[in-house]
């Protein structure tokens, strides 16, 4: 078996979502409604596993 070194510190979703919201941008000019709601929902998911990790001092950086 293959001894695999993984990092368990806290996890960083800004990769995530950064290109959510790239997607989203994206879905709103094609004007495309299902796209919308389907990105608006991954979005907030990982917003918010974002926020519980760091907390709202780093969220601020991510949205802006």
């Amino acid at each position: 078996m293959k001894d695999r070194n993984y990092d368990r510190s806290a996890p960083d979703y800004s990769a995530k979502v950064e290109y959510y919201q790239a997607m989203l941008s994206n879905a709103v000019d094609a004007l495309d409604i299902n796209k919308i709601k389907f990105l608006t929902g991954k979005l907030e998911y990982f917003v918010n596993r974002q926020k519980a990790v760091t907390g709202m001092s780093n969220l601020r950086s991510l949205v802006s």
